[in-house]
């Protein structure tokens, strides 16, 4: 709920050269259809009914740990500690977040391979094979 969407927008509705998406928010799913979504639409300020939608979640990047988050909580212990007032409490959520970005990349790295679903030992051809050379023209 609250996922930022692309909804679909029907060819009897838009006009020759319109957009075929407009921007919304996706609600929930209808409890009254099948396969439909119940969408805010940004731009009229409505509830829409729709079947086709794009989700922009899969697009949102996991937080990672970056050189200038590394370089802005080194300054910070700097200015702290000129200052006398040396928090702790910052190197703690540093630690935090560092364990957080390596269980993570430890848990995509050790996925379990998926076990092929065909048997090594290859089953008899079930038509028959031609043996017979065929005959020149």
């Amino acid at each position: 709920m609250g996922c930022e969407a692309q909804v679909h927008e029907k060819t009897d509705k838009r006009g020759t050269w319109a957009y075929h998406s407009l921007d919304g928010w996706y609600l929930n799913t209808s409890p009254e259809h099948y396969r439909v979504h119940n969408c805010h639409i940004k731009s009229t300020r409505a509830e829409r009914l729709t079947d086709t939608i794009h989700f922009k979640h899969k697009h949102i990047t996991n937080p990672t740990l970056s050189h200038s988050d590394k370089l802005m909580n080194a300054l910070a212990n700097c200015k702290a500690i000129l200052m006398g007032k040396l928090d702790h409490k910052s190197d703690h959520n540093l630690e935090e977040l560092k364990s957080i970005v390596e269980q993570v990349e430890n848990k995509i790295q050790h996925q379990p391979v998926p076990v092929p679903r065909v048997d090594s030992e290859s089953a008899p051809p079930r038509v028959e094979t031609n043996t017979t050379p065929p005959v020149p023209r």
